[in-house]
């Protein structure tokens, strides 16, 4: 069995389109160009285009392509999706690694102790290791994030 599937989607607009209505009735244009009005284009942080979004949200206009057109109209062009690769960061990848180490080192321990081989040498090092690799003295083990 087929059941229906509704989203949106990105029309020339650029703007996310609800896939079930593309126009505004003439109401709701009029309502759109009024709040539209009272911004200027050329100067919207992130804050007032917030304020100015909600209005719109709060007047029951939704996504559409009708609506991206008068967006674009009025020169409110949709922001412009990233080019390229992400930054590198290089900071990142090296705390990785030393936590992939750590986590390594931890399972190794726990593998010891589970078969009750665990010495007093490798307390000291999973302690050496755990207080070397610049992490809180106190706190959490282990990540639970995946």
């Amino acid at each position: 069995m087929v059941s229906s599937v509704s989203g949106t989607s990105s029309y020339q607009s650029g703007y996310s389109v609800s896939s079930t209505d593309n126009s505004l009735t003439k109401d709701q244009k009029t309502t759109l160009e009024d709040i539209l009005s009272k911004y200027d284009s050329s100067s919207m942080t992130d804050d007032t285009m917030k304020t100015m979004m909600d209005e719109i949200k709060a007047s029951g206009i939704k996504p559409s392509k009708a609506f991206g057109e008068v967006m674009n109209a009025a020169g409110f062009k949709p922001p412009e999706k990233p080019q390229g690769p992400p930054p590198d960061d290089t900071t990142s990848a090296a705390s990785a690694s030393s936590n992939s180490k750590i986590s390594q080192d931890l399972l190794d321990f726990i593998k010891k102790q589970e078969t009750g081989s665990v010495t007093q040498d490798d307390i000291a090092t999973l302690i050496e290791t755990l207080q070397s690799s610049g992490q809180a003295a106190q706190g959490s083990l282990v990540d639970q994030k995946v």
